[in-house]
């Protein structure tokens, strides 16, 4: 047994800060991203391969560009595109930032200054691998993936273009230490074996190869091997952030709607009347939008799914997955009757304030009526 590589895994983008109204290229896209990277002098060995489709890119924007970290998508989409570059982060550096990370189960082992990054573009979200080069340890991996995004972070933080930002999903939906090792031929049953061993906190994975296989030739099969349900993993989790926030809009409306309840006196009465109707209408609105997207969601997931494994031969990640996907139930029928309720009790209010004022204007008309025939007669 020999070990190859070992790795971490995140999802990385430098994505679109520019406001809208503006028309995206994608040859200016690039040409910011490498200018970008080249202005950080510990950023070396840069390539960019599989441009064609995003160089020929070309279109309006009507609207602010999503942050991949706001739950709302990635911008620009692209189904095929590769970016590796090399990082350099002195230990000292490590030290520091991961103080910044401040997680308990972080590590400052002393185990490389240097990483190589690959940005892996496929038809979900992108994925990044992290490997350590040459490194003197490697019981946690996954820190590198942590010690490169925060330094890109600061880094980016510091860039003093105004078209390009360092944007991340996480900080950690995946929880993994990745390798890569040797076995001899005659002991290795398939290309690739894979074989997951789960511990509190970060699993490892190892991928075992044939022996006579070298660096990048294993290091190329394990990426192209995962990248594509990675991608969807980490596809699922910004769908699943942008339910929940979705979710959380919903609510707000139905305590707008207790809040006047809850209020006393003649003016709250009005407002009942008067707010309660509009809101509930919003609220169910939003409701049969949150319940489609919802419905649409799950079943893209399991078609998803189904299309992902149903070509995948031999071991995968899947369980992997499907452990850190959390399968939420949102009680959108107990919200419906929730507005329901209000929706009815708004409906009687007027009905009683209909009868009131026909009371009135009845009474009204009466006495115009008493008078005009008391002048008459």
């Amino acid at each position: 047994m020999a070990l190859v590589t070992a790795f971490g895994v995140g999802c990385f983008h430098f994505g679109v800060r520019k406001s809208a109204p503006f028309h995206f290229s994608g040859e200016e896209y690039l040409k910011e991203l490498r200018d970008a990277l080249q202005s950080i002098p510990s950023i070396s060995n840069i390539q960019c391969e599989n441009e064609s489709r995003l160089k020929a890119m070309q279109f309006p924007v009507e609207y602010d560009p999503p942050n991949i970290h706001d739950d709302k998508g990635i911008f620009p989409y692209v189904q095929r595109f590769d970016l590796t570059f090399t990082v350099y982060i002195p230990f000292r550096v490590q030290e520091r930032l991961a103080r910044i990370e401040a997680a308990p189960d972080f590590s400052t082992e002393r185990s490389t200054e240097h990483f190589r990054v690959y940005m892996i573009y496929n038809y979900f979200f992108p994925v990044t691998f992290v490997e350590l080069l040459s490194p003197d340890a490697t019981t946690s991996p996954s820190d590198a993936v942590r010690i490169v995004r925060e330094f890109l972070k600061e880094e980016m933080g510091r860039y003093k273009g105004e078209y390009l930002e360092f944007q991340f999903l996480g900080p950690s939906p995946l929880h993994g230490n990745f390798y890569i090792l040797t076995e001899p031929r005659q002991e290795a049953k398939e290309a690739i074996t894979l074989k997951v061993t789960r511990t509190p906190g970060y699993s490892t994975i190892e991928y075992w190869v044939d022996e006579t296989r070298d660096l990048n030739q294993a290091r190329a099969a394990v990426f192209f091997r995962t990248v594509r349900e990675l991608g969807f993993f980490y596809h699922w989790h910004n769908a699943q952030y942008w339910l929940w926030h979705e979710w959380e809009g919903l609510q707000e409306l139905v305590t707008d709607v207790m809040a006047i309840q809850r209020k006393r006196g003649a003016f709250a009465a009005v407002q009942r009347l008067l707010r309660t109707g509009t809101i509930t209408r919003d609220l169910r609105l939003a409701l049969a939008e949150f319940g489609q997207a919802y419905v649409f969601g799950k079943s893209a997931y399991q078609i998803n799914m189904q299309g992902i494994y149903s070509t995948l031969k031999g071991e995968s990640l899947r369980h992997f997955i499907e452990d850190g996907v959390e399968d939420i139930t949102y009680p959108i029928k107990e919200i419906g009757d929730v507005v329901e309720f209000f929706e009815t009790r708004t409906l009687k209010r007027v009905e009683n304030l209909v009868i009131v004022i026909a009371a009135l204007l009845g009474g009204v008309v009466g006495s115009l009526m008493t008078i005009l025939l008391g002048r008459l007669f």
